[in-house]
């Protein structure tokens, strides 16, 4: 249930039909989250591991907004988890959960990244 700390995720998909006037997802399969400089300590301190107690949830996606960088968790046993991480524009987001294959490149094709600064 999202709503115990009024946790406000980018993303989510859940399998149950929605409520009349329903505020609250009880049942998420997957959660997205959007990392940006201002939100990524919280996202990956205090939600993720929210997200993660979840029953339901099977797969949390981060995705860092100033760099090709995603971070796949994926439930594989009760509470035990699988992390990968995706990098390269041909790398595949593979989401079990919700049947998809996405390139990076597909994830990211209208981003404009911000100028990487030199180190000198």
């Amino acid at each position: 249930m999202l709503s115990r700390r009024r946790a406000h995720t980018c993303y989510l998909v859940t399998c149950e039909p929605p409520e009349p006037r329903q505020r609250t997802i009880h049942a998420p399969v997957l959660l997205v989250e959007v990392l940006s400089p201002s939100t990524q300590t919280i996202d990956r301190n205090r939600k993720l591991p929210d997200y993660r107690q979840m029953p339901s949830v099977q797969e949390i996606v981060l995705v860092d907004s100033e760099q090709m960088h995603v971070e796949l968790y994926r439930r594989f046993e009760g509470s035990r988890w699988l992390s990968e991480i995706l990098r390269d524009p041909a790398d595949l987001l593979h989401l079990d959960s919700v049947g998809l294959d996405l390139p990076l490149s597909d994830l990211y094709r209208r981003v404009a990244f911000p100028p990487e600064e030199s180190a000198g």
